[in-house]
């Protein structure tokens, strides 16, 4: 998730839903979520920062894995490099993108991969964020080459989302012309409140939201999320444009934003892979997969 002000990460805290906490149904934990986890997350990876080596050696993880499925590289390629920033101080990020071919228009399913790397000294894995969203989507894209999926699902592991949501907006300007039929971002999706309740978010004026909610909630606990959150002092949090599927609401496009809100490991060296909950990321993987092979 996008870097939140101290103020509004407080605010956050606060607001958890106090509700009686929710048992989720059973579901299996891919081994694969634990491994890709730990693979992110892992010291030579240091934290993932875009433009760092650890990027560089996520990236070619992330490629690595893609190429072990029977997914379809996206435009021929699986590696899309872009660059972002005032052309005399232009930095670059790379987004990996992979397809099951299907007719549209397309679902896209997008995380991003990049986190904080060293802080004032110290290395910050990022497991919550995002390397669990990141573990759900390789599960997904793996879960979709092996069906045949009534339309086209996109795969976007993207990068410099903490510095601005550079990946997502070069993403969407490369998409522009592609009929998508909605967007779903997993953004934290490893560290359930104490209600055990993830949350889902869509654009405002689309009717087909909270079905979606309804297939998702088949899968796991989770509730409308809110987009405005007020804290004790009557400050708000805008969930709107907090995360990737921003550059797609700018963009006109339908989009869902499944995760948690911020626990107290959030943007810490203590977001590590031992205090994700694999069997809350497990119910994540059912849900989504829920909405992307619904008819």
């Amino acid at each position: 998730m996008k870097r939140l002000t101290f103020v509004s990460l407080l605010l956050l805290l606060g607001c958890e839903n106090t509700q009686t906490p929710c048992t989720p149904p059973a579901a299996a934990v891919p081994q694969s979520l634990y491994h890709d986890v730990a693979a992110l997350t892992a010291p030579p990876m240091m934290g993932r920062r875009t433009g760092t080596n650890g990027a560089m050696l996520a990236a070619d993880y992330l490629a690595e894995r893609f190429g072990a499925m029977a997914v379809t590289p996206w435009s021929g390629q699986l590696r899309h490099p872009f660059e972002y920033g005032p052309s005399f101080l232009a930095k670059s990020g790379e987004n990996l993108v992979a397809w099951v071919p299907g007719p549209p228009p397309y679902r896209l399913v997008v995380a991003h991969y990049d986190h904080l790397g060293r802080v004032n000294g110290k290395v910050h894995p990022g497991a919550d964020d995002n390397a669990s969203g990141v573990a759900v989507l390789l599960a997904l894209a793996e879960r979709a080459s092996q069906s045949s999926p009534s339309q086209g699902l996109i795969f976007a592991a993207v990068d410099a989302e903490e510095n601005g949501l550079h990946g997502s907006q070069a993403l969407a300007r490369q998409l522009a012309s592609v009929p998508l039929e909605w967007v779903l971002n997993l953004d934290m999706v490893g560290r359930p409140p104490r209600d055990n309740r993830a949350q889902l978010w869509w654009r405002q004026d689309w009717p087909e939201g909270s079905q979606a909610l309804a297939t998702v909630s088949g899968a796991l606990c989770v509730e409308a999320g809110r987009r405005r959150m007020k804290g004790q002092d009557g400050v708000r949090y805008d969930t709107l444009d907090a995360s990737d599927h921003y550059p797609f609401h700018r963009a006109g496009v339908n989009w869902l934003y499944l995760g948690v809100p911020p626990h107290k490991d959030y943007h810490t060296p203590r977001d590590q892979a031992g205090r994700l909950d694999y069997q809350f990321m497990a119910g994540i993987l059912e849900g989504s997969w829920a909405l992307l092979s619904q008819p």
